[in-house]
C-alpha cells in the first residue's frame, strides 16, 4: 500500500477533526459529573453494601483500635457475609488497596471530628471517604482523559460528549458514588497508562516511581486490574535506559504493593495467605476455592448476563460501549497509534475474560458488571477514536449516550444494586422506586425537595450538559444525517423487544422481590402491604401458594414489632385460605392466640 493511500485510510474526517473552541465545553461537562457524584448519599438504616461495611468496619478498627480484626464493627453495626476468619477473630476480606489509601484520610477527620464533638457515624464516614478517595480521584481521571483524548486529535465537542458518555453514562458513574475499589482502580490503571505512553530512554526518576507506585496501588485495589498494569509495562519494558533507572520504578512499586503482604502476615500469619483462602461462609470458601480463587473459564450464561443481557449487561446499560469495539481495532492498525492501541485492547480483552470467568460471576447486588469498571477508560477512548475517524457513526453515538445516561442514573440515583432476582431490574426496581418516590437520601432532600422531584437537580444539569455539548458540536460545523440517528433508533428497539422476552419471576414473585427492596430502603409498612398484595396478585393457586410462603412470613416479620395485630390476623385468614397446612401459618395462629388469651 503507497503512502498516500495509508494516509488517507488513517486520517480522521475533515467533518470531525479540531475544532478551535472558545471555552472549554469538557470542564463544564466535568463539573456537571462531580455535582452528580456526590449528589446521592446512599444512606439508609436497613440497607448496606457489604463490600463497603467491611472496609469501614476495617478503617475503623485501624483508626480508632490500632487492630486489624473488625471484631467490634461487627458488634456494633451488625455482621457482613464478605469477612474472613482466623483464630475466631473476622477480618476483611476486600483488597487491601482503597482501604490502605483511605487510612490516612480518616485518621485525619477522626482526628477533626474529635476536636470539634463532631461524630462519624458509619454512614457520615462511607459518604466522606468516598468523595475523597474515589469521586475525587475520578474527576481526576477525566482531566486525564480530557488531555489523551485531545492529544489523539479528537475535537472539543467529541471530547466533551466522551466524557459525558463515560462519566455519566456508564456504571463508572455509579461505582463513582460507592466506597468500593473498582473505581479506583480504573483511575490508578489510566493515569499509569498515561503517565507511561511517552517512556522512551532515559525517564525522570520521580516518574518512574509515580509509575511504579501507581501500579502497585492499582494491584491490590483491584486484583483484575493488575493484568493492566503488567500490560503497560511490557509496552515500555525494553524502552527505558539505563538498566539501573528502573530501581526508582521498582521503590515506588514495592512500597505501594506492601499493605497486602503486610496485611496478610498480621492478619492471616503468612505474607502469602490471602484473605480469599480464609473466607468465614462455607459457601464462599466453595466459590474462592474453586478454579484459580473462584476464576475458571468464561461461560455462556456468564456472556449473556454481564455483556448483553436486562440483569447486569455491560451493552445493555452503555450500548454506546460498543463503538469502543470499532475504535479499539483503529488504533491497533494505525502505525501511530499502534504500541497504545495493543495496550488497550490487551487491557479491555484480559479484564473481560476474567469477569466472565469468575465462578459467581453475578458478584451479588449489583448494578452492571463491576469486575469490568477498570477496563472502562480504555474501552471509551474506543468509542471516542471510532467517532473521530468515522463521521456516521456521530448520530449513533448521540442516540446511546442519552439511552445510557438514563439508564445509569436511574439505579444510580435509587437503590445502587439490584436484586439478583429480577430479570428486568431497571423497570422492576429501579423505576418502581422512582415511581414511589424513594431515592437515595441526596443533596436535594437537605434543601426541602422531597421524593423523586429531588431528582430534578441532577437531571436539569445533565440535560444542560448534553445541551451545550451539542450546540457546541453544531457551531463547529458538525452535521448529522437522518439516517444515523434512525439506525440506532431501530436497532436499540428491536434489540430492547428481544430481551423483553426473557423469562423470569412472575409478576408475583417481582412484587415479592419489590417488597423486599422496599424493606431495604426504610419503607417497612408499604413493603408489609406490597408483601401481601404480592400474594393476592396471582391467579394461580400454585404461585399464590408458593410466594405466600415467603411474602407472609415477611409480611408478619414487619407488623409483629409494630404491635399491628390486625394487619396479623388479616394475613392469618388469608394465609388459611392459601395453604391451611404451612407449618409457618400455624406458627402465626400460636402466636395469635396466646395474646387472645392474655
Amino acid at each position: 500500500m503507497s503512502r498516500a493511500k495509508r494516509t488517507a485510510r488513517t486520517s480522521p474526517s475533515p467533518a470531525i477533526g479540531p475544532a478551535s473552541a472558545r471555552w472549554r465545553i469538557s470542564y463544564v461537562v466535568i463539573a456537571i459529573a462531580f455535582v452528580c457524584y456526590v449528589y446521592p448519599q446512599h444512606s439508609w438504616k436497613q440497607y448496606r453494601n457489604v463490600n463497603e461495611q467491611a472496609r469501614l468496619y476495617l478503617l475503623k478498627a485501624v483508626v480508632e483500635e490500632g487492630v486489624l480484626n473488625i471484631d467490634t464493627g461487627i458488634k456494633n453495626y451488625g455482621n457482613v457475609q464478605d469477612r474472613a476468619i482466623r483464630d475466631g477473630h473476622s477480618y476483611c476480606d476486600k483488597p487491601v488497596g482503597l482501604s490502605a489509601m483511605a487510612v490516612p484520610v480518616y485518621a485525619v477527620l477522626h482526628s477533626v471530628g474529635r476536636l470539634f464533638g463532631y461524630d462519624w457515624t458509619i454512614q457520615r464516614m462511607r459518604f466522606a471517604l468516598t468523595i475523597f478517595c474515589v469521586t475525587l480521584p475520578t474527576v481526576l481521571l477525566l482531566f486525564l482523559l480530557d488531555r489523551y483524548w485531545k492529544s489523539l486529535g479528537a475535537p472539543e465537542w467529541l471530547v466533551a460528549l466522551g466524557l459525558l458518555a463515560y462519566g455519566l453514562g456508564s456504571i463508572a458513574f455509579t461505582y463513582s458514588t460507592q466506597f468500593v475499589g473498582h473505581q479506583l482502580a480504573a483511575v490508578l490503571a489510566f493515569a499509569h497508562f498515561f503517565l507511561s505512553r511517552r517512556f522512551v530512554g532515559r525517564v525522570h526518576w520521580t516518574k518512574l516511581m509515580l509509575a511504579g507506585a501507581l501500579a502497585g496501588l492499582g494491584a491490590i485495589t483491584d486484583y483484575f486490574s493488575a493484568f493492566i498494569h503488567l500490560a503497560i509495562i511490557m509496552s515500555y519494558i525494553t524502552r527505558i535506559r539505563p538498566f539501573t533507572a528502573w530501581v526508582p520504578f521498582l521503590a515506588g512499586g514495592i512500597l505501594a504493593f506492601s499493605p497486602l503482604p503486610l496485611y496478610n502476615l498480621l492478619a492471616f500469619g503468612a505474607v502469602t495467605k490471602m484473605s480469599y483462602a480464609q473466607e468465614a461462609l462455607p459457601m464462599f470458601q466453595t466459590q474462592h476455592g474453586t478454579g484459580f480463587f473462584g476464576v475458571t473459564f468464561p461461560r455462556p450464561e456468564s456472556i449473556f448476563g454481564l455483556l448483553i443481557s436486562p440483569t447486569q449487561g455491560l451493552f445493555f446499560f452503555s450500548p454506546f460501549l460498543l463503538l469502543g469495539l470499532v475504535g479499539v481495532m483503529e488504533l491497533v492498525r494505525n502505525r501511530e497509534t499502534k504500541r497504545e492501541g495493543i495496550v488497550i485492547a490487551s487491557s479491555i480483552v484480559v479484564v473481560a475474560w476474567l469477569a466472565l470467568s469468575v465462578l459467581n460471576w453475578r458478584a451479588g447486588w449489583t448494578v452492571g458488571p463491576r469486575h469490568m469498571v477498570s477496563m472502562l477508560p480504555f474501552l471509551v477512548t474506543g468509542v471516542v477514536e471510532a467517532v473521530r475517524r468515522n463521521a456516521p457513526l456521530i448520530g449513533s453515538l448521540i442516540v446511546t449516550v442519552v439511552l445510557s445516561v438514563f439508564l445509569v442514573f436511574v439505579p444510580t440515583m435509587t437503590l445502587p444494586a439490584f436484586d439478583v432476582n429480577f430479570a428486568h431490574p431497571f423497570t422492576t426496581q429501579a423505576l418502581f422506586l422512582v415511581g414511589q418516590g424513594l431515592v437515595s437520601p441526596n443533596l436535594g432532600h437537605m434543601i426541602g425537595l422531597s421524593g423523586s422531584w429531588s431528582l430534578l437537580i441532577p437531571a436539569v444539569l445533565i440535560l444542560t450538559g448534553i445541551t451545550c455539548v451539542l450546540l457546541h458540536m453544531f457551531r463547529s460545523g458538525v452535521r448529522i444525517d437522518f439516517v444515523s440517528i434512525a439506525l440506532p433508533v431501530i436497532a436499540l428497539a428491536i434489540g430492547g423487544w428481544l430481551l423483553s422476552g426473557r423469562n423470569g419471576p412472575t409478576e408475583s414473585e417481582d412484587m415479592y422481590y419489590q417488597a423486599r427492596t422496599l424493606k431495604l430502603v426504610d419503607r417497612p409498612q408499604l413493603a408489609g402491604f406490597w408483601f401481601e398484595h404480592a400474594v393476592e396478585h396471582s391467579a394461580d393457586p400454585n404461585v399464590r401458594r408458593k410466594v405466600a410462603d415467603r411474602a407472609y412470613p415477611e409480611a408478619v416479620a414487619i407488623y409483629g414489632p409494630l404491635s399491628d395485630f390486625a394487619s396479623l390476623h388479616r394475613i392469618a385468614e388469608r394465609w388459611a385460605s392459601i395453604d391451611p397446612e404451612s407449618p409457618k401459618l400455624r406458627e402465626l395462629r400460636e402466636v395469635l392466640t396466646s395474646r387472645d388469651i392474655q
